[in-house]
Protein backbone atom coordinates (compact mmCIF):
# COMPACT_ATOMS: atom_id res chain seq x y z
CA UNK A 1 0.00 0.00 0.00
CA UNK A 2 0.91 3.69 -0.92
CA UNK A 3 0.76 5.87 1.37
CA UNK A 4 -1.00 9.32 0.35
CA UNK A 5 -3.07 7.02 -2.14
CA UNK A 6 -6.45 6.21 -2.21
CA UNK A 7 -7.90 3.07 -3.42
CA UNK A 8 -11.50 1.23 -3.98
CA UNK A 9 -12.23 -0.63 -1.00
CA UNK A 10 -15.80 -1.90 -0.63
CA UNK A 11 -19.41 -0.30 -1.60
CA UNK A 12 -20.84 2.12 0.88
CA UNK A 13 -24.03 -0.43 1.48
CA UNK A 14 -21.77 -3.09 2.72
CA UNK A 15 -21.30 -1.45 6.24
CA UNK A 16 -24.18 -1.18 8.13
CA UNK A 17 -24.70 1.40 11.13
CA UNK A 18 -24.13 -0.94 14.69
CA UNK A 19 -22.33 -3.33 12.76
CA UNK A 20 -18.66 -4.65 12.20
CA UNK A 21 -17.71 -5.34 8.75
CA UNK A 22 -14.25 -7.13 8.07
CA UNK A 23 -12.66 -7.31 4.99
CA UNK A 24 -9.26 -8.04 3.60
CA UNK A 25 -8.36 -5.24 0.78
CA UNK A 26 -4.30 -5.02 0.30
CA UNK A 27 -3.17 -7.23 1.86
CA UNK A 28 -4.55 -5.59 5.15
CA UNK A 29 -7.07 -7.19 7.78
CA UNK A 30 -9.54 -3.75 8.22
CA UNK A 31 -12.44 -3.54 10.38
CA UNK A 32 -14.89 -0.94 9.13
CA UNK A 33 -18.02 0.32 11.23
CA UNK A 34 -20.70 3.19 10.61
CA UNK A 35 -21.59 5.35 13.71
CA UNK A 36 -25.01 6.29 14.26
CA UNK A 37 -24.54 9.59 11.97
CA UNK A 38 -23.77 7.22 9.18
CA UNK A 39 -19.71 8.01 9.03
CA UNK A 40 -17.91 5.20 8.02
CA UNK A 41 -14.42 4.53 9.80
CA UNK A 42 -11.93 1.94 9.69
CA UNK A 43 -9.31 0.70 11.88
CA UNK A 44 -6.89 -2.48 11.56
CA UNK A 45 -8.73 -5.56 12.65
CA UNK A 46 -6.48 -6.70 15.18
CA UNK A 47 -6.85 -5.37 18.71
CA UNK A 48 -3.23 -4.07 20.07
CA UNK A 49 -3.25 -6.50 23.30
CA UNK A 50 -4.02 -9.94 22.09
CA UNK A 51 -4.14 -9.76 18.27
CA UNK A 52 -7.95 -10.66 18.61
CA UNK A 53 -9.94 -9.63 15.60
CA UNK A 54 -11.88 -6.72 16.45
CA UNK A 55 -14.54 -7.31 13.73
CA UNK A 56 -15.45 -10.46 15.69
CA UNK A 57 -16.52 -8.02 18.33
CA UNK A 58 -19.30 -5.49 18.96
CA UNK A 59 -20.01 -2.00 17.62
CA UNK A 60 -21.35 0.17 21.04
CA UNK A 61 -24.14 2.56 21.12
CA UNK A 62 -20.90 5.26 21.25
CA UNK A 63 -19.70 3.69 18.18
CA UNK A 64 -16.76 2.58 19.35
CA UNK A 65 -15.48 -0.98 18.70
CA UNK A 66 -15.26 -3.37 21.39
CA UNK A 67 -12.49 -6.14 21.27
CA UNK A 68 -14.48 -9.80 21.76
CA UNK A 69 -11.26 -10.88 23.92
CA UNK A 70 -10.92 -8.28 26.68
CA UNK A 71 -13.40 -5.55 26.00
CA UNK A 72 -11.21 -3.10 25.00
CA UNK A 73 -12.92 -0.27 23.12
CA UNK A 74 -11.46 1.74 20.31
CA UNK A 75 -12.81 5.26 18.99
CA UNK A 76 -12.99 5.88 15.01
CA UNK A 77 -9.94 7.26 14.88
CA UNK A 78 -8.07 3.88 16.28
CA UNK A 79 -7.40 5.36 20.05
CA UNK A 80 -7.99 3.46 22.86
CA UNK A 81 -10.49 4.60 25.15
CA UNK A 82 -11.43 1.97 27.79
CA UNK A 83 -10.11 -1.16 29.20
CA UNK A 84 -11.79 -2.97 31.63
CA UNK A 85 -9.12 -4.76 33.43
CA UNK A 86 -8.22 -1.03 34.41
CA UNK A 87 -11.18 -0.16 36.31
CA UNK A 88 -13.65 3.13 35.50
CA UNK A 89 -11.41 5.39 37.70
CA UNK A 90 -8.03 4.10 36.72
CA UNK A 91 -7.96 5.13 32.66
CA UNK A 92 -4.23 6.68 32.56
CA UNK A 93 -2.42 7.03 29.20
CA UNK A 94 -3.92 4.50 27.03
CA UNK A 95 -2.43 5.70 23.63
CA UNK A 96 0.26 2.87 23.72
CA UNK A 97 -2.97 0.67 23.18
CA UNK A 98 -4.18 2.85 19.77
CA UNK A 99 -4.61 0.74 16.53
CA UNK A 100 -3.95 1.74 13.03
CA UNK A 101 -6.39 4.10 11.68
CA UNK A 102 -7.21 4.40 8.10
CA UNK A 103 -9.25 7.24 6.31
CA UNK A 104 -12.78 6.70 4.83
CA UNK A 105 -14.37 8.63 2.16
CA UNK A 106 -17.46 8.00 0.43
CA UNK A 107 -17.83 8.59 -3.29
CA UNK A 108 -21.01 7.68 -5.17
CA UNK A 109 -21.75 4.38 -3.37
CA UNK A 110 -17.84 3.09 -3.03
CA UNK A 111 -15.73 3.47 0.26
CA UNK A 112 -11.83 4.82 -0.67
CA UNK A 113 -9.05 4.27 1.91
CA UNK A 114 -5.88 5.92 2.32
CA UNK A 115 -3.30 5.18 5.24
CA UNK A 116 -2.03 8.25 6.43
Amino acid sequence: MIKNQWYTVLSSREVKTGRLTAAKRLNLELCFFRNKDGIVSCVEDRCSHRKAQLSKGKCTEDGLVKCPFHGIEFNSSGGCEFIPAYGISNQEDLSRFNVQEYIVRKTWDYLFLVRK
